[in-house]
């Protein structure tokens, strides 16, 4: 990966395509199609580009060009006046500021039911539901006030198959004989109520199936988007990561192992590890002061 910057000379968007004239000759860098549509518009010549690019090279459109890995700053000056179009420590800063805020936190991780096994999608015979949670709650010092996790009976029969079963490597048992998701939803209203805390989450999925049981079930929502805090989406963000971190894939960013070599999709466990990769990242923003 290389640390390149210049002023952007031309910019072909449609074979996308950015020109930066460099002495006598004019390099070309390649975009992909997310960064051309969040860029897209600034790329205009005349702007001063800062990024890091691929060391590699590859013919495209009859120029040999270096594809942009990660954009970190977009200026352009006029006259006496710099405009900032992009500044990635600036994002950077506001992640920080979001994990740095103080309130309650409560971690939460849910598991769900799945179809059985050779089941025909698009069937209307299964519906996902929520059948387990696993949460910690913490004060706004970082200290534990509570834990809590439970399994949750499903109202799709179909959802107790033994696809769900192996998954979670549990009985069956313990699923028919598990409270409703109200014990759950009234759970997490008292927290709600008591504490307005900030819920951190790993991914979107656990809030879209939260959002989804209060209109499966005809409850009243207590939740909100602005509720929800994606940690998984804040890291990617902080390192300019494109694709999606796994659990215990972040703890390698942070150069330390997970507690255990294999994920045992347990929601207590889980949300436990969302706890440490949060502290973890909180501890590397605070070392850079």
């Amino acid at each position: 990966m290389a640390y390149v910057y210049g002023i952007i000379h031309s910019f072909d968007e449609q074979n996308r395509l950015i020109g930066i004239k460099n002495k006598k000759e004019i390099d070309y860098y390649y975009i992909t199609s997310s960064q051309l549509s969040r860029f897209g518009r600034y790329l205009n010549s005349g702007v001063v580009l800062y990024c890091y690019a691929s060391n590699n090279k590859t013919l495209r459109r009859k120029h040999h060009v270096t594809e942009i890995i990660s954009f970190i700053k977009l200026l352009n000056r006029r006259g006496k006046k710099l405009y900032t179009y992009f500044d990635y420590d600036m994002i950077k800063e506001g992640v920080v500021k979001v994990i740095k805020k103080p309130s309650y936190k409560l971690f939460l991780d849910f598991e769900f039911s799945m179809p059985p096994y050779n089941h025909k999608h698009g069937a209307k015979d299964f519906y996902m539901e929520i059948i387990s949670y696993g949460l910690y709650l913490l004060d706004d010092q970082g200290n534990s006030v509570d834990t809590d996790y439970g399994y949750l009976k499903p109202t799709c029969q179909t959802g107790l198959s033994d696809r769900t079963i192996d998954f979670l490597n549990i009985k069956k048992e313990v699923l028919t004989k598990a409270p409703p998701f109200y014990k759950f939803y009234n759970l997490l209203k008292e927290y709600m109520v008591l504490y307005q805390p900030t819920i951190y989450i790993w991914g979107r999925n656990d809030y879209l199936m939260l959002d989804s049981s209060y209109k499966r079930y005809k409850l009243e929502p207590i939740t909100n988007r602005k509720n929800f805090v994606n940690l998984m989406q804040l890291i990617k963000t902080y390192y300019n990561i494109k694709d999606d971190i796994g659990l215990y894939a972040a703890y390698e960013i942070f150069n330390k192992k997970p507690p255990m070599e294999v994920q045992d999709h347990n929601a207590l466990h889980d949300a436990a590890c969302t706890v440490d990769i949060y502290r973890l990242f909180l501890k590397l923003t605070n070392n850079l002061k």
